[in-house]
């Protein structure tokens, strides 16, 4: 906890608390530098910065989510524009097509974008081919119609490149992306990962739903909603089933709603639905923060608990 602190001090702090730790002297246990200056307001006999419980509370905070993140694979940004739908980066992709994409972000390497495995090493065209569970005839039509929609780039030497206006892995450009309304969220690479590789071809069409809401997820508290700006949790406006599906140009909502409880991994659910009141036009839904998440860490906790009950409720229905 101390290391994890003092390891988020700028560096000039650091240093001086370095340097104080071999030139200080304690006179009835009150502590001094070597000029005498009383520094115990400041420090405590063993040279610890005297943190306020404002600042412990965040350290802490901010430790949970990086623990959080380590659990679930890591993350890489997902970039969309709110209320506008997913089709504008997309184009012509099918459903299922979508769901590779989704699946390839996992595997982006950090700054570059360039697709490989996590321990760095190139993937070969077959050994693509096979993880997207594709032939190589589908597999070479399915690359060039993701060249074709700038979603993919392959360099002179065969590397391929998902495009940074789809994803990215790594920092960002925020003023840039402010400046073109461009939002973002995590994803989580192992809750992907575990319902594509647990899911068989013909579910793919129903996985592509996790991509296709982004534009309608409220970037504080994750639930699915017209204002997906607003801060204020109280005036968050959830959007009903019905609403998301014209939205993604679903017919029959109760296709959609069957669709969202059957995107399971490990026994939990990626979409909840929640109300606190019998009048079902004012039920929420809410999205899973290990699939996705651009929240506080207060906010998280709050979700995970959300999921933990809705879990178990439904396990015993």
């Amino acid at each position: 906890m101390i290391n994890i602190i003092f390891s988020n001090l700028n560096s000039k702090t650091q240093n001086k608390i370095i340097t104080l730790k071999n030139n200080h002297t304690v006179i009835d246990g009150r502590i001094y530098d070597l000029e005498g200056e009383y520094i115990g307001d400041k420090y405590t006999p063993e040279l610890r910065p005297n943190y306020s419980e404002e600042q412990i509370k965040n350290f802490n905070s901010k430790h949970e989510m990086i623990e959080f993140e380590k659990e679930n694979g890591g993350f890489v940004f997902l970039f969309y524009q709110v209320n506008k739908s997913m089709t504008n980066y997309t184009n012509n992709l099918t459903k299922p097509d979508i769901t590779r994409l989704l699946y390839l972000t996992t595997y982006i390497a950090y700054d570059t974008n360039k697709i490989q495995y996590d321990n760095g090493r190139n993937i070969s065209d077959k050994s693509l081919a096979k993880m997207l569970r594709l032939q190589t005839r589908q597999y070479n039509t399915y690359i060039k119609k993701l060249i074709d929609n700038d979603i993919l780039n392959i360099d002179i030497d065969g590397n391929k490149y998902i495009s940074n206006h789809i994803c990215k892995n790594g920092s960002l450009n925020k003023k840039q992306l402010r400046k073109h309304d461009i939002k973002y969220t995590r994803l989580f690479r192992n809750t992907v990962r575990k319902l594509y590789d647990s899911s068989s071809t013909r579910e793919f069409t129903r996985l592509s739903t996790i991509y296709m809401i982004l534009p309608y997820i409220n970037l504080y508290t994750n639930i699915i909603s017209h204002n997906p700006n607003e801060m204020d949790e109280d005036k968050v406006i959830p959007m009903t089933i019905m609403e998301l599906s014209n939205k993604l140009g679903y017919k029959d909502c109760t296709k959609l709603k069957s669709a969202m409880y059957k995107t399971i991994f490990e026994d939990e659910y990626s979409f909840a639905f929640i109300s606190l009141v019998k009048d079902r036009r004012k039920m929420k839904i809410l999205v899973n923060p290990k699939l996705m998440f651009a929240g506080s860490p207060e906010m998280l906790k709050v979700l995970l608990l959300i999921f933990k009950d809705f879990n178990n409720a439904n396990k015993n229905t």
